[in-house]
């Protein structure tokens, strides 16, 4: 069973959850692939996790986490951690590939 979302869905999900719990908007965001996108961001501990989605489709691009101050990994404003995902599926069992979209 291959499961399809909207390409808004993750954002539409994750934007009121991130907003409950203390979290804020980066209006343009950097993932590991260098893809600018918007980022629902929520600072913790001196650091910021960015979820970051693209602007136009809303499909989830990876995440980064930010110093916002000062501290041993460096000062603030360096990038600790940048995920990019460049693909994504659902399958039935682990170790199965996702089906390309064209191939269905």
């Amino acid at each position: 069973m291959v499961v399809h979302h909207g390409a808004g869905s993750r954002l539409i999900l994750a934007y009121p959850a991130w907003r409950l719990q203390g979290g804020d908007v980066v209006s343009d965001a950097v993932d590991a692939a260098g893809r600018n996108g918007v980022a629902v961001a929520r600072t913790h501990d001196g650091e910021r996790t960015e979820w970051i989605f693209d602007k136009s489709a809303a499909g989830l691009l990876g995440e980064r986490t930010v110093l916002v101050e000062d501290n041993a990994w460096g000062k603030a404003g360096t990038v600790v951690s940048s995920v990019a995902v460049i693909d994504s599926g659902i399958v039935d069992e682990a170790g199965q590939a996702p089906v390309a979209a064209g191939q269905r």
